[in-house]
């Protein structure tokens, strides 16, 4: 009984999950593993992905701007949250793998909607492509080069 309540107490401290809706907070809170976690963060960006790309459809760029905005901190909390779970790891996940070609892929089409943007976005939106370029290149060290 002792080493129950023991093993509760000193529970692994859960991720700060920005960027997710209610249900994938939720989910996210109920894994221990990182690979599920990676997975729960993974559907979050494809999710953010079909969201610009209808606001684009659209032409909605206050919506296309909110949800860069929230992409961005799905993608920070996650980076952070995977590059302490994978620290001590010696095998590759293949879900981390999955998510670092699905932001890939991501980044890719979101360079071309540059073209359809109006100018004020341009700046905005080459910036968010920055930023997931270098946590996508974090994936990438983390999966080939640790």
């Amino acid at each position: 009984l002792l080493i129950i309540i023991a093993g509760n107490r000193y529970k692994q401290p859960q991720p700060n999950p920005g960027g997710l809706n209610a249900d994938e907070k939720v989910r996210l809170s109920n894994q221990s593993k990182i690979d599920d976690r990676i997975k729960i963060y993974r559907e979050a960006s494809k999710r953010y992905r079909a969201e610009a790309a209808d606001a684009i459809a659209v032409k909605n760029y206050d919506q296309f701007s909110e949800t860069l905005n929230l992409w961005m901190e799905l993608l920070q909390s996650s980076s952070v949250d995977i590059e302490s779970g994978m620290a001590n790891r010696r095998k590759k996940s293949k879900a981390l793998k999955d998510f670092e070609i699905q932001l890939r892929k991501s980044i890719s089409e979101i360079q071309a909607y540059k073209t359809s943007l109006p100018a004020d976005l341009i700046d905005a939106t080459e910036s968010w492509i920055s930023r997931a370029e270098k946590i996508r290149q974090g994936f990438v060290n983390i999966l080939f080069f640790k």
